[in-house]
């Protein structure tokens, strides 16, 4: 799995980040960049091309970092999510975050070789739990 750092301290940072916890930074996952990047505090992140990404619409449900292209939009990543459990089942999301974590890692991993999948893999372990900014 790729070292991240934060772009404004330098820390080692992890997929699952979505705060910096020494600088305090907010932060997202690019996938047009392979890096997380630093995002403002209405959650929005403009890359080298001038193109504004947003949070994924999923960070406060399910922990999602990865920077999505619509404002109250998902990312790739979410997209692929075939069936999840309503926003209003606890229970259900609750084993669902535990579910998502790792096929967000296997996701990225997978795409850095170059062929992105078409579904959720299965096969990695769960990364310790990162903390979460709510917006």
């Amino acid at each position: 799995m790729k070292s991240f750092r934060c772009r404004a301290c330098g820390n080692q940072l992890y997929l699952e980040n979505s705060l910096c916890y020494s600088c305090g930074s907010a932060l997202g996952f690019s996938r047009a960049e392979r890096e997380i990047v630093p995002v403002d505090d209405a959650g929005r992140y403009v890359d080298a091309d001038g193109l504004v990404w947003h949070v994924c619409a999923n960070l406060n449900l399910t922990g999602c970092t990865w920077l999505a292209r619509h404002e109250g939009g998902q990312c790739s990543a979410c997209d692929l999510t075939r069936t999840r459990p309503a926003d209003t089942d606890a229970e259900g999301w609750g084993s669902s975050r535990t579910r998502r974590r790792p096929s967000a890692t296997c996701w990225w991993s997978s795409t850095r070789e170059g062929s992105p999948p078409t579904a959720w893999s299965s096969t990695c372990s769960p990364p310790a739990p990162r903390r979460a900014r709510t917006w």
